[in-house]
Formats: C-alpha cells, sequence, structure tokens
C-alpha cells in the first residue's frame, strides 16, 4: 500500500540539508501522488519556500536541556495529529529516531547507528563503503529500501523575485555597479577554525581579485564570522570589500550567492548552497575530506594540499598549526580563480 502522507526528518547543518535535496526529489519521483513533508530546523525552513518537491515544511527550534524535551514532546505531539504514513529519517541522531517514534508513524526507514534500531521499523546498515562515498550518495542509498532506481540530480535552490529585489536593494545600498565582478568570500566555518583558511590570506587575495579582475568583494557569514570578516575589511583593498555578516536570511543568502560570479570558501554550508543555485565555487579544503563533502556538480575547483595528517574531521587543529591549510598559498587560490573563469 502506498503512503499517503511521507514525513522526510532533515539534518541539521546547512550543508547536509543541500546535498539531502536529490533525496528528496527522488522520494517525490517514488511516490508522486503522495503528501510530502521536511521536517526542518526553522532557520532553514525558507529554502524549501519555491521547492516544487515538498507540499508541507514543518519547523522546529532547537533547544537546550528541559527546553529541548519539551519542544521535542510538543513536536511528536503535532506529528501525530498529521497522521504520516511513512517517515524517511536522515540524520543519525538518537533523538531524530525517537521523534518519529513518539509520533506514531507506522513506516519509519533510517540508518541503523546509535542504539536506534529499535525506535525504527526499517534500518539500513551503513558499511564504510557508504561512509566513504559522498554525503548525497549516502543520503538516496536510504531510497535503496523501496527496491526501485532512483535517477540522480544536483541539488537546486529556487529564489524568488522577492529575493532578487532584496539583492538589488542591497547592491543599491552598497554603491555596487551592475556590470563590474561580483566575487564572493565565505571565510568562515560553523563546524570549526580547522576548517578555515587565514583572514590574511583572504585579504590578500581579495586585492589580487580587484587588480586582474577589477572586482567587487562580497563577505558573507553569520554574526559569529563578524570578527574574522572585519579584518579582511580592514586589510583588503578600500572601498572594494563589503561585508554581510548577519545581513541575510538564508534565502537572501542563496539570492547574492546566485548574483556572485563565483565564490571562494573554506568547506561551508554556503559553499553547497553556492553549488544548488548555480554559482561557480573554489574551495578550499584542509581536514575535511572532499570525496565526501566538495561542492556537488560540475563547474567547482578544489584547491588543497594532501598531506598525511588530512583529512583528520577535527574540529581544531591538533598539531596547532593548520598544517594543511597553510600550504594553501593566494597564487594557487588566484590560479583557480582564473581557472573557473576561463581566464
Amino acid at each position: 500500500m502506498l503512503p499517503k502522507k511521507i514525513v522526510i526528518s532533515l539534518p541539521n547543518w546547512l550543508g547536509d540539508i543541500v546535498l539531502s535535496l536529490p533525496t528528496i526529489k527522488g522520494m517525490r519521483w517514488l511516490f508522486p501522488e503522495s503528501r510530502l513533508a521536511v521536517l526542518v530546523r526553522a532557520n532553514f525552513a525558507a529554502l524549501f519556500k519555491y521547492n516544487p518537491d515538498v507540499d508541507e515544511v514543518i519547523a522546529y527550534q532547537r533547544g537546550g536541556g528541559v527546553r529541548k524535551f519539551l519542544s521535542g514532546w510538543k513536536m511528536a505531539r503535532t506529528m501525530r495529529e498529521k497522521h504520516f504514513d511513512l517517515a524517511l529519517i536522515l540524520p543519525r541522531s538518537f533523538n531524530s529516531a525517537l521523534l518519529t517514534f513518539l509520533s506514531k508513524i507506522p513506516q519509519r526507514i533510517g540508518y541503523a547507528a546509535d542504539a536506534r534500531s529499535l525506535l525504527l521499523t526499517q534500518t539500513i546498515h551503513r558499511s564504510k563503503r557508504l561512509l566513504e562515498q559522498h554525503r548525497v550518495y549516502y543520503f538516496l542509498n536510504l531510497l535503496n529500501h523501496f527496491g526501485r532506481h532512483i535517477p540522480v540530480s544536483a541539488p537546486q535552490i529556487h529564489t524568488g523575485r522577492e529575493e532578487a529585489r532584496w539583492v538589488t536593494n542591497t547592491r543599491h545600498e552598497l554603491n555596487l555597479p551592475v556590470k563590474h565582478y561580483l566575487v564572493g568570500f565565505n571565510a568562515g566555518a560553523a563546524y570549526g577554525a580547522a576548517k578555515c583558511w587565514f583572514p590574511e590570506r583572504y585579504a590578500q587575495l581579495a586585492h589580487k581579485l580587484v587588480e586582474q579582475f577589477n572586482a567587487h568583494i562580497l563577505l558573507f557569514g553569520s554574526g559569529l564570522e563578524a570578527a574574522v570578516n572585519a579584518r579582511i575589511v580592514r586589510d583588503g583593498p578600500k572601498g572594494r570589500v563589503w561585508d554581510l555578516s548577519g545581513r541575510t536570511d538564508v534565502l537572501q543568502l542563496a539570492a547574492v550567492l546566485k548574483s556572485c560570479h563565483f565564490l571562494v570558501t573554506n568547506d561551508t554550508g554556503p559553499m553547497h548552497l553556492a553549488a544548488a543555485v548555480g554559482t561557480p565555487v573554489v574551495a578550499i579544503f584542509g581536514p575535511t575530506d572532499p570525496v565526501t563533502t566538495a561542492p556537488f556538480g560540475h563547474n567547482h575547483i578544489l584547491v588543497r594540499q594532501a598531506v598525511p595528517c588530512s583529512p583528520c574531521l577535527e574540529r581544531t587543529c591538533p598539531r596547532h598549526d593548520q598544517y594543511c591549510l597553510d600550504l594553501v598559498t593566494v597564487s594557487a587560490v588566484l590560479d583557480a580563480c582564473r581557472n573557473i573563469t576561463g581566464r
């Protein structure tokens, strides 16, 4: 019997949410007549505003301690009232499986991990080989349960007129010439400092891009990255570097990334967001694994130095010198920028 109402529980991080989009599209392809909902953190819910594969967005707030327990119990009650037939659980956490169990959803499908097998009705084994694949394929593998070959597509995020007007107004506010080269920088990373190329090198790169491309530089990041971006503004070319830290919601960020000719970034969520709106990406990798988390699709360039200790996947560098990123030079990243533009 085909499920009438399906909910997909999405990961917590922006990059993983973007990389889960092909799985959402795959579920829509498998069950075109079913009502499809996504369960997602509130600050990322806008990503699905224009998504043709999603009928309903259920947003939740993350909390801690007693607040986390109470919000989880309230969400389980809300989910029960919606009478879902099937839940596909992409996160590997215990709580994500517990929520669908408490929601009394008859079919609950997810990976067997973190002692949560008893909470699921169908568990999928996670082999070492699967964990070594790109995250897009890791999520898509859950759909093999249904026994049909799923066409693979690159993640896509759509924006609308409202976001386009915001970009136009922002460019006017910053006095950015319409025909000038616009380059994005994302110099921070939510996961940890070990992933971050150095702000002084981003500033040096900005000087080179102004000299060679006559570019204007937009700096992205949350309020947490404001200090890093302030250093790039201070040391970068005067009047050519503009800091948008904490000034965009996630869909505005997608729209302004779409307006950039390319993005230079660490391994971050905005890296995947840029790729999903069709913006070429120069991605600087250090301690993380490009095999599993590189920008998905074509027209992207990775810059990294293969060293014995990478990928270590650590939040802070165990050597305390960020050796893998220290070897990534400004000239190497500039060469990638030239190549990605065909110059």
